[in-house]
């Protein structure tokens, strides 16, 4: 029944009964199930999940029942729907007792039940026949996710209660093919758990003959069912709104329940917050398009959620979820009571928790009442939600892992009382034990996947003591073994000592004329060392021979230290030059390398400048930066240093050129100049336009 007049979309809940004006392009498959259920009092309803079996059935079907359109003169109808839940048979009675009388008590329920039991269809056959002589009566019968009904037979220990399962479809059955009234039935089934009908005897045969495989929508249905729906109230979609989503539902799985999920919330948005006149751009992007509206909705429920509440968010929808045998994602209803022992929350809490996921437009969980027990049934409304939000894809794998992992230690458990396996080792053991850890979980949880949670838990901590002894054992043993070595080496030691002790002595008297053997060598190394040093210092500064035979030790020393001096300003300068014109390839390489090594950036010109007073043999530098008479000193001890004779340096401006020009050379168009010497460059404070050094006194 509707809840929110004001939206003309249902959102992820199927369509019911009262909804017919909205279900809009499914008019030629109503006419189809009608044809059939007229030829076929069973109809077997099949197609994936999100295909809209429940609504074609409840928007579509049965209103065209109530008009008569199945059975001439007759739109009487007594038409029952239910779920196989938990209570197949109880179910059954009270769909059927609630149809015939709404006032029916629990008691009553119970004692048809039981007649059920006793008697199968004859029971029921006893209670509506009466009806129908005196109302003329139809009767119609909706077995709704009839899917249920394979896990209600998988789940149950008692050999009695899986009779069950083979006795409600028996039931239905007959009452479909027995002559005496009109009854009519139809269930409702995923495709892919066809293969299960084979299970029931009969079953097989009854959907052979009249299976009705739910196709998909066209693209002109699907545009009824986009636009139709608003028209109705009063609004319209942008067309370029409705060729988008017709677009995007090629790409996403559960188009149907997605896109009433998506348009229910466009509405909203656009009546509430955008209110532009029609449902636009704006209104698809503010749910996150079609693929992520109905995940976004449900995170919203999580937000501002404590740490607590949040984790038994996760518990709650994982007792809710299951991967069957093969692997599908489906659902799993739960009683509340059974909640409360897996989760070990208070039912408040829970309802609280529940209730945010059925509030706002959500209608991801359904709360109903087990008439069976009155205990409160919690379920998942459609499965599409279990596979399209994505936290939940999580969870729902998460749980899986832990399953698998319980089955194999409740496995192994079995083989080890058998005497065909060991303590668990290794990785096995590892694996077992960090999940224990992680997990805790607890019998209620444990045996609704397989029984023998204490003996599993037991026999993994067995294991786990098994694998401490042999670990101790080990330790022990290497620490024997350590003590023995110790002992050994100890022994050998000073078997050894023993016997060197006296070469000892012999290699010291050796060792010690040694020494006076290498103090002489070291002078001697020490002396060519200096000798060598020395040279190369003479020859990188352009010092002459006989200058450098008057040498003092203190002259050397100050060569080296002003050979280290220049060494550390490498890299330091950061002036950029330009080398203008060399006349010899041979000074240009080593001004270049020497140039580099202090930490020029160089661009070399071809010696095609066109300068006054161009000397032959000189090196031009121009530079766009202030050159201080430092840097005029580095580049005249480089050069000097490469193995480039200078004989003047001067430093001025071209009347032409904003750069200021360095020319280092041996010819400079003045006379015979002696060749510069290191103190020559060390003591200059200025370089005139001639070249010659200005000395410091």
């Amino acid at each position: 029944m509707r809840t929110d007049s004001t939206n003309p979309y249902v959102g992820l809940r199927p369509y019911d009964t009262d909804e017919s004006l909205l279900f809009f392009g499914r008019n030629d498959q109503t006419m189809e199930l009608l044809q059939r259920l007229h030829q076929h009092h069973f109809v077997a309803v099949v197609g994936s999940s999100g295909c809209g079996k429940s609504s074609l059935l409840r928007a579509g079907l049965i209103p065209a029942l109530k008009a008569g359109y199945l059975v001439n003169d007759s739109d009487l109808w007594a038409i029952a729907i239910m779920k196989p839940g938990q209570s197949p048979l109880y179910n059954l009675a009270e769909s059927m007792l609630l149809q015939l009388n709404p006032d029916t008590d629990q008691a009553a329920i119970s004692k048809l039940e039981q007649e059920i039991i006793e008697e199968g269809a004859d029971a029921l056959l006893r209670k509506i026949i009466p009806e129908k002589k005196e109302k003329s009566l139809n009767f119609f019968l909706l077995v709704d996710q009839f899917e249920e009904l394979f896990r209600f037979a998988m789940e149950q220990n008692d050999a009695g209660r899986k009779d069950e399962a083979i006795d409600f479809v028996s039931i239905i059955l007959e009452l479909s093919q027995q002559k005496l009234i009109p009854f009519y039935v139809v269930i409702t089934m995923r495709s892919d758990f066809i293969g299960d009908c084979a299970r029931f005897y009969g079953l097989p045969e009854a959907m052979n003959q009249s299976q009705y495989l739910v196709p998909r929508l066209n693209r002109v249905q699907l545009k009824s069912v986009i636009e139709s729906p608003a028209r109705l109230y009063g609004g319209k979609l942008n067309p370029s709104i409705t060729s988008l989503l017709l677009n995007e539902l090629g790409k996403v799985k559960d188009e149907l329940p997605l896109l009433q999920h998506a348009l229910m919330r466009m509405w909203d948005f656009e009546m509430n917050v955008n209110q532009s006149g029609e449902i636009d751009f704006l209104d698809y992007e503010s749910i996150g398009g079609i693929e992520k509206a109905l995940s976004n909705h449900a995170d919203e429920a999580l937000a501002g959620m404590s740490e607590e509440d949040l984790l038994l968010t996760k518990k709650i929808f994982q007792s809710l979820t299951a991967i069957d045998e093969n692997g599908r994602k489906i659902r799993r209803p739960v009683l509340l009571s059974q909640l409360k022992e897996l989760t070990g929350a208070g039912e408040e809490q829970l309802l609280a928790i529940i209730t945010l996921f059925i509030k706002d437009k959500r209608s991801f969980l359904v709360v109903t009442r087990n008439a069976d027990t009155g205990d409160k049934i919690i379920d998942i409304s459609h499965e599409s939600l279990i596979r399209q939000w994505n936290t939940l894809c999580q969870w729902v794998d998460k749980e899986a892992e832990s399953v698998a992992i319980y089955r194999r230690l409740a496995e192994s458990t079995r083989l080890y009382k058998q005497k065909e396996k060991d303590f668990l080792s290794g990785s096995e053991l590892q694996i077992a034990s960090d999940w224990y850890k992680t997990y805790k979980p607890i019998p209620a949880w444990a045996n609704r996947y397989k029984d023998g949670f204490d003996e599993s838990i037991k026999y993994l901590s067995d294991s786990e003591n098994e694998r401490n002894r042999l670990l101790n054992k080990e330790k022990s043993r290497k620490r024997t073994l350590r003590l023995l070595i110790s002992a050994l080496v100890v022994i050998i030691l000073a078997a050894i000592g023993a016997t060197l002790k006296s070469s000892i002595n012999e290699v010291l008297k050796e060792r010690a004329h040694l020494e006076i053997k290498n103090d002489s060598l070291i002078d001697s190394i020490t002396k060519v060392n200096s000798q060598v040093i020395l040279t190369d210092s003479i020859e990188r500064f352009g010092i002459s021979k006989q200058r450098a035979q008057t040498f003092t030790k203190n002259d050397f020393k100050r060569l080296q230290e002003l050979n280290t001096q220049i060494d550390n300003l490498t890299g330091k300068i950061d002036t950029s030059f330009t080398i203008m014109y060399f006349p010899k390839l041979s000074d240009q390489d080593r001004a270049l390398t020497s140039l580099k090594e202090l930490g020029y950036k160089l661009v070399i010109l071809e010696p095609k400048v066109n300068m006054a007073n161009t000397a032959t043999n000189s090196i031009w530098l121009g530079t766009q930066g202030n050159v201080k008479i430092e840097n005029v000193k580095l580049i005249a001890l480089y050069l000097m240093r490469a193995g480039i004779k200078i004989k003047a340096i001067r430093l001025f401006q071209l009347p032409d050129q904003k750069a200021k020009v360095i020319q280092v050379g041996a010819d400079m168009r003045v006379l015979d100049y002696a060749e510069w010497t290191l103190n020559d460059v060390l003591k200059a404070n200025r370089f005139d336009r001639i070249g010659k050094p200005q000395r410091k006194d």
